[in-house]
């Protein structure tokens, strides 16, 4: 094996590579002493790695083995250190037989001294037991107990695999009897003074005393010491901690477009040693809250950050296959970004030197700080809290600081996600002190989402504050605590926002004035995602050549056939050409949704930062802007650095699916982060259609010396009275920037092209607006009542007030017998009405629910189809065009119909057993006892109101009326 030299000075021996692993399902390794040789049923395994890569689904109890042979030459008193980057979660560690320690955690290095248990000659063995928690108790150990992020034993998407095992680099060290263990750098860039805190490990039975030498160069140059400083030390036997400090005259800042560092060099000389050396790199940078404002280096930034869970294929989350871990931080950097957050779990050492060095700001969290004493298992509904439940909290927040404090990208400590009030909460407030006494120098921020309510405490602690403070929202000491809601309660100073999908008008105007009336407000969590594709991310598994049975290709595969079997059942193969190909316009969709949620985040100067959801694929859903395998999804990455520009127009439209001849408005906001100087602008402002411009206009704004993130420039009411189609609203900056973001288009329809209707209608259920407005289409209108009536007819049911009544059931089953077209038309007509669903003629009546759809929703995917004539379709519904008319509502479970006119498609969804799922939104039944339409979409409720109800009503009135007198 080759010896590599490192920032610690010495040898260092790299363990990284294949182990032997076997899993001990009744954990009887210890007693049987399988630390003393390597079981023959073993399994080569790679380390770093999981557990799972090569026992697939298997949680519990597993044991590594290697032989070393070590040939390096060591000096009398020098030590053997064996060191582990991370165990997930606990581990006990064995070397030739006799045990080196124990330690547990699961996210950060430890490191035991195995000088007298090594052999300086001939082959050592090591082996290490893992401990991968699950829901019953091992040793005393259970999975919700212990920090865990989200993991769950039984998968779900959204959420995180149950996975362990030794996930960072093993090495060997050999280090002289006294060296440098740890160095703490803490520098001021307002006196250029760095204090540097040494823990020196004394491993004689003695003291000593010692020399220690700090220096300082800088990383971009020649590397000469430009200070340098010496001071002699009492190194008592075992560990001592000592002080210096060194001044840098101006030092230059890290910045996010110049990430300065600086690199400290300690060396010891100890009498009758070798001297040992470590290095480290930082930064002069200062990141605090002012005024509920993130400042950088005392300028206000706007924090343009995501949120990350390291996911990577087969491994789960140790990156092996690629370099997937490194280029999640270029593309954010490339894309605009100035921040990420780790959620619930630290970055790698390798992503923080690169965030280092490319100026990129981390939010950082352990596994501990979301889920912890908390359980999805059904069989488990609540977990007794314990003082041991809380030291494991303290104990990974603490090794966390511990090895990333040097960072100069680390901008804030987290300490909690989504965390609701009760013992945990009470743990993290009360763990601030410890905190500070770990590092003083910076931000420190409470519990993401706020789910604990409890406004009185506040949400953030200042570099060298001892308090939570009140920064955001309606944070005060006299606050009150509010309910659940959004999910954050109103009032949040950081706040998550997962609204449903398509959004309202009233949630956009609410996402729009967040934070108006209080203090600022972080927007730490808020996005749309695409449907997950499970196709390409299956057949990139196929083509690394991966196990089939690993528990995240198996799940995918098994979509991915859901998928295609459904496709062919509900007969879509004139909607697409393949499959994939809707699921490749679900996120190509998804930019355009993405850009509208950044004019609504960006025209709100009240905000003060916003946090996407998400960073990539992560946790098997479809939220990220890329792909698990790390490929950008089409047209994402312009959406995204458009909608981060520092200089963009936020423009809107209501309604962005118009009537021609009927008043719409138009709104202009410039988002400026500092980019414009306080003063006058001129700005000029189109409608352009299919004539050409239809409307425009000239604008002086100002932009106030306050210099607020958002600045409202123009807001028209305006008539369109020329041909109905595609409409794009343009604004220009005539003068001074150069802003992103200067067009949206949106669509208007005339409601004098619409079809002629002719003919009958017979109405159950229809309320007098909705049968005035077909009467004005051409259409007789008579109400459903028995007595005669012709044969072929076509009875259009909404949702009626006596919608119980058996005997107008009866009837209703006796005219489709004579040959009528029932059309279903209002979905809720089923929702909890068992009448209405034990009516359907199917052997498979199925049920109809409404699905909450957020983040992750479904697709609604138009067949090719007559229904669909001059609307937007074949394919998804446009959520731009059909806006509210796409429903929450799915009709699951029913026979295969005649006809999929509309089906509806979730992939990767948290709240559907196994992620997948598909629906019917209309459909088109052919049976013995007659003919019938079941709708989903809302279609009744939006008549007169969205040119896309009318037009859907219309086409299907008339398609039902073509069906009439077929053989059935």
């Amino acid at each position: 094996m080759t010896m590599t030299a490192t920032g610690q000075k010495g040898s260092i021996l790299s363990l990284n590579g294949t182990w032997e692993l076997l899993v001990d399902r009744e954990n009887k390794g210890i007693e049987e002493r399988w630390f003393d040789c390597i079981r023959f049923e073993a399994q080569p395994a790679p380390v770093p790695g999981a557990i799972q890569q090569v026992f697939p689904g298997y949680h519990g109890v597993a044991w590594y083995w290697k032989t070393i042979d070590d040939d390096c030459a060591r000096s009398a008193g020098e030590r053997t250190i064996l060191r582990f980057g991370a165990v997930d979660y606990l581990a006990d560690v064995w070397v030739n037989g006799k045990r080196a320690g124990s330690f547990e955690g699961g996210e950060t290095p430890f490191e035991f001294d195995v000088t007298d248990i090594w052999f300086a000659e001939g082959g050592n063995l090591l082996a290490v037991r893992v401990l991968n928690p699950t829901n019953e108790p091992i040793d005393g150990i259970v999975l919700g107990q212990v920090p865990h992020r989200n993991k769950n034993e039984v998968a779900s998407a959204g959420g995180d695999f149950n996975h362990g095992g030794i996930k960072g680099h093993v090495d060997l060290r050999t280090v002289p009897a006294v060296y440098v263990a740890d160095v703490f750098v803490q520098p001021d860039m307002n006196t250029g003074i760095v204090k540097i805190t040494t823990t020196v490990r004394n491993s004689l039975s003695a003291a000593t005393t010692a020399d220690l030498n700090g220096s300082v160069a800088r990383t971009n140059g020649s590397g000469d010491t430009i200070q340098a400083e010496r001071v002699n030390v009492n190194a008592i036997s075992g560990e001592s901690v000592h002080e210096m400090t060194l001044t840098i005259p101006n030092p230059r800042l890290w910045r996010l477009e110049d990430p300065f560092l600086y690199q400290l060099t300690i060396e010891i000389h100890a009498a009758g040693q070798r001297p040992h050396r470590q290095s480290v790199r930082f930064g002069f940078r200062d990141f605090r809250i002012v005024d509920g404002f993130f400042h950088l280096n005392g300028k206000r930034i706007f924090l343009k950050s995501t949120h990350t869970m390291n996911a990577t294929p087969v491994t789960m989350h140790v990156q092996t296959l690629s370099d997937h871990l490194r280029k999640d931080m270029f593309y954010l950097k490339a894309a605009g970004f100035n921040a990420v957050r780790f959620i619930a779990g630290v970055a790698s050492p390798e992503q923080l030197d690169l965030c280092d060095e490319i100026g990129l700001l981390v939010f950082q969290e352990t596994m501990a700080n979301w889920c912890l004493n908390f359980t999805s298992d059904p069989k488990y509904p609540t977990l007794p809290y314990s003082e041991e439940v809380g030291k494991r909290y303290d104990h990974s927040n603490i090794e966390m600081i511990k090895r990333d404090r040097n960072h100069p990208c680390i901008a804030a400590w987290s300490l909690l996600n989504e965390t609701y009030d009760g013992p945990v909460f009470e743990r993290a407030v009360a763990f601030l002190p410890t905190l500070r006494r770990y590092d003083t120098s910076r931000l420190a921020l409470l519990n993401s989402g706020r789910f604990d309510f409890r406004f009185s405490i506040g949400s953030a602690s200042n570099p060298g504050g001892d308090e939570w403070e009140y920064c955001w929202g309606i944070e005060a000491p006299d606050a009150p605590t509010l309910k659940f809601d959004r999910p954050s309660a109103d009032g949040c100073g950081e706040f998550h926002f997962y609204p449903p999908t398509p959004q309202s008008a009233e949630t956009n105007s609410f996402l729009r004035q967040l934070g108006n009336g209080t203090k600022p407000v972080y927007l730490s969590e808020y996005g749309i995602g695409s449907l997950f594709n499970v196709i390409n991310e299956w057949r990139r598994f196929e083509q690394a050549q991966a196990r089939t049975d690993l528990e995240d290709a198996s799940w995918l595969q098994e979509q991915s056939e859901s998928l295609y079997a459904d496709w062919k059942r509900l007969g879509l193969d004139d909607a697409y050409p393949f499959p994939e190909d809707m699921l490749r316009d679900s996120q190509r969709l998804n930019a355009r949704q993405r850009t509208f949620g950044f004019d609504l985040i960006r025209s709100n100067p009240s905000l003060c930062g916003y946090n996407l959801t998400g960073m990539l694929d992560h946790g098997m859903c479809g939220e990220g802007m890329w792909t698990l395998w790390r490929e950008w999804k089409p047209a994402m990455f312009d959406a995204v650095s458009d909608g981060f520009a520092p200089l963009r127009w936020c423009l809107f439209v209501d309604a962005m699916h118009g009537y021609c001849g009927r008043e719409i408005t138009v709104e202009a906001v410039l988002a400026t982060e500092d980019a414009l100087a306080p003063g006058e602008y001129p700005a000029r402002f189109k409608v352009f259609g299919p004539t050409g411009t239809v409307w425009e206009k000239v604008v002086t704004f100002t932009i106030p010396k306050s210099m607020p993130f958002a600045v409202p420039v123009i807001k028209e009411t305006i008539k369109i009275d020329g041909l109905q189609g595609s409409y794009t609203f343009a604004a220009n900056l005539e003068r001074g920037g150069a802003p992103s973001g200067g067009t949206v288009k949106f669509q208007m329809t005339d409601p004098k092209a619409y079809p002629l209707s002719n003919g009958q209608v017979t109405l159950w259920g229809i309320d007098e607006a909705v049968e005035k407005w077909l009467i004005d289409r051409g259409l007789n209108c008579v109400p459903l009542q028995a007595g005669e009536s012709p044969n072929q007819e076509v009875i259009i049911v909404g949702n009626p007030v006596d919608a119980s009544n058996e005997e107008t059931w009866m009837l209703l089953k006796q005219r489709m017998k004579n040959g009528a077209a029932v059309l279903f038309a209002d979905p809720m007509l089923f929702i909890d009405n068992e009448s209405a669903i034990q009516w359907l003629p199917l052997t498979n009546k199925g049920t109809c629910k409404s699905i909450k759809e957020s983040i992750y929703h479904k697709e609604c995917v138009a067949n090719r189809h007559v229904v669909f004539d001059g609307l937007q379709g074949p394919g998804i519904l446009d959520m731009d065009y059909y806006g509210q008319v796409i429903s929450h509502e799915i009709f699951l479970g029913q026979d295969t119909p005649y006809e999929t006119i509309c089906a509806g498609f979730n992939t990767g969804h948290y709240r559907i057993p196994r992620g997948y799922e598909s629906s019917l939104l209309i459909a088109h039944y052919q049976t013995e006892e007659g003919r019938f339409f079941l709708n989903a979409l809302n279609v009744l409720a939006h008549i007169d109101r969205h040119p896309a109800a009318d037009r859907l009503l219309l086409n299907l009135i008339r398609y039902s009326q073509t069906t009439l007198g077929r053989e059935m």
